[in-house]
């Protein structure tokens, strides 16, 4: 009922014929794999985006914004990398994110979402 890997704004959005299924968006230009495999961005750079991010959604982004990171053991894993993650990690302020699941978020967004009116489908939005 809900999927992870529809890189687009950053907010959810509703998907289907029937718009039940739920696309949380992933940060595509944030995932470890496309920065440092696809792209070969350098380990500080990609620090540098995650910091970057990580400040603009706890001071900027719209509420309702979602902020999934892709992360994989064989690059994200490595020990020089594993730090570069904990310093960003570090310096941000947990106590302005809502951690949650993916099923948790896709929950939350249905319950605040605007229910269809009668022989219509809501707004995907």
């Amino acid at each position: 009922d809900h999927a992870v890997d529809w890189p687009n704004d950053e907010r959810p959005l509703a998907f289907g014929p029937h718009r039940r299924i739920v696309m949380l968006p992933a940060a595509a230009e944030l995932d470890d794999v496309q920065s440092m495999q696809g792209r070969r961005v350098q380990g500080r750079d990609w620090e540098a985006s995650l910091a970057a991010a990580f400040a603009w959604w706890q001071s900027d982004a719209l509420l309702g914004s979602v902020l999934a990171l892709p992360l994989h053991a064989a690059t994200a894993g490595v020990p020089w990398r594993t730090r570069a993650l904990e310093r960003v990690l570090g310096d941000c302020d947990a106590s302005a994110f809502w951690q949650a699941s993916p099923a948790a978020i896709a929950d939350r967004w249905r319950a605040a979402r605007p229910r269809p009116a009668a022989g219509g489908e809501a707004a995907t939005q």
